[in-house]
């Protein structure tokens, strides 16, 4: 979404460029951290192949560190590329992601919300209208979600808490919740249907 929100708002073939570049480096160092930080936890997840994680449970500090480099590196590059509010929101990744990994990980509702943020910090890459971040807030908190139901048999089996391992009644607030936010983002622009 922040690459067609920099293709969509700038027009600019260099500021797209640039941010599908920080996206792409912190994208990926986001989900590195994540994979460091769980690497023993996802030995009960069936999906998660060891073959895969060899490397990770070998040199753990070394893959934090990567991790932590190109997530500093996408900072000081967006900021110097797109702006202060980019390099902010790139730099914001750095409490969100541990943040997120430590805590919010393994507390329904939470997850979705530290999520959500992380989203609308990756869109902000490219532009500040609170709109779309809001948009941008809603849909990754939603594909959380989606993802957390889908591992929610692993999950369990792990001892993991998340959206997807809630009691029945939290997981429907965290939806209704969800829908909500995302009618509201996407009202101003769509308004009613036939009006």
């Amino acid at each position: 979404m922040a690459v067609w929100t920099a293709a969509w708002q700038s027009r600019d073939a260099g500021t797209v460029l640039a941010v599908a570049a920080v996206a792409l480096v912190l994208l990926a160092a986001l989900y590195l951290y994540n994979d460091v930080i769980d690497r023993v936890v996802d030995a009960h997840n069936p999906k998660k192949l060891r073959e895969q994680r060899l490397a990770l449970l070998a040199r753990p500090h070394f893959f934090l560190a990567a991790a932590l480099a190109a997530q500093i590196a996408a900072a000081a590059a967006a900021w110097w590329l797109l702006g202060a509010v980019a390099g902010a929101a790139a730099a914001s990744l750095l409490l969100l992601n541990p943040f997120y990994s430590a805590v919010a990980k393994r507390v329904p509702g939470l997850d979705v919300v530290v999520v959500g943020a992380m989203g609308a910090a990756l869109v902000a890459l490219a532009t500040a209208a609170p709109a779309l971040l809001l948009l941008a807030a809603a849909m990754t908190g939603i594909s959380h979600a989606f993802q957390t139901s889908v591992d929610r048999d692993a999950d369990l089996a792990a001892g993991i808490r998340s959206s997807g391992t809630a009691p029945e009644p939290l997981r429907a607030l965290i939806w209704l919740a969800l829908t909500a936010t995302l009618a509201l983002a996407a009202y101003p622009t769509l308004g009613v249907a036939g009006s």
